[in-house]
């Protein structure tokens, strides 16, 4: 995940999910705790992704920016199988 950034500063959340969907349900299956403050890139590594075609980043309220915590800023995100 690459963190969005604006005057120099970066928007990093603080936590998040990776999820994937099995059966209509959303699954975790990679996580990302306590990224520290202005983090530019957050590298999640996953379990159990294999074969799935949708893949989502969730964040809890809350968890986002110091700055703005309900804020989910994000420039890119890259998958590897």
């Amino acid at each position: 995940v690459h963190w969005a950034f604006d005057n120099g500063d970066v928007f990093s959340s603080r936590s998040v999910e990776v999820q994937v969907e099995r059966n209509g349900e959303w699954v975790k299956v990679g996580e990302a705790l306590n990224i520290e403050n202005g983090t530019y890139r957050t590298d999640i590594s996953l379990s159990g992704a294999n074969g799935v075609t949708k893949v989502r980043l969730y964040q809890e309220a809350g968890t986002g920016p110091v700055a703005r915590r309900n804020l989910m800023w994000i420039s890119e995100i890259e998958l590897y199988a």
